[in-house]
């Protein structure tokens, strides 16, 4: 009489995959690191020009006188550095730049002619100390290649 074996029958155990887990992890930080990156620049206040009547004119109208370029300085930022006068200067010379506005700093007028190769960070350190300086107008205009 032949007996019979057969083989113990496997209790299929179901595990703890950390894979998903893992990727789920690793997409909050994606999105922490992002956002942490940017809320610095949620700090700087920006309006366009139609937003701001009292520089326009009378709010803007048609007949409204344009806007003076006397005493209008023109600052050219690019990757690393800013133009001022034909002048190159490092980002941080603009302690020394903003100095040379002399003590009448809230009626200058300043033009940022931002590059191609200049960074938002550069465009934000720049705003920040130009608005904790007391610039009194700053302006932003693209200024492509």
């Amino acid at each position: 009489m032949a007996v019979r074996l057969d083989p113990p029958v496997r209790v299929r155990r179901y595990r703890f995959a950390l894979t998903p887990l893992a990727d789920a992890m690793f997409q909050l930080l994606i999105f922490f690191l992002l956002t942490a990156n940017l809320s610095p620049f949620s700090a700087l206040t920006l309006q366009s020009l139609s937003q701001a009547p009292e520089r326009a004119g009378s709010g803007g109208d048609v007949g409204a006188t344009p806007l003076a370029t006397a005493g209008t300085l023109l600052w050219t930022l690019e990757a690393g550095a800013i133009v001022v006068r034909g002048q190159r200067f490092e980002l941080s010379a603009l302690t020394r730049l903003i100095g040379a506005l002399g003590p009448d700093r809230g009626a200058a007028r300043i033009v940022v002619i931002v590059r191609d190769g200049a960074s938002v960070q550069d465009l934000a350190t720049l705003l920040a100390r130009l608005r904790a300086a007391g610039v009194g107008t700053v302006e932003v205009a693209d200024g492509g290649r």
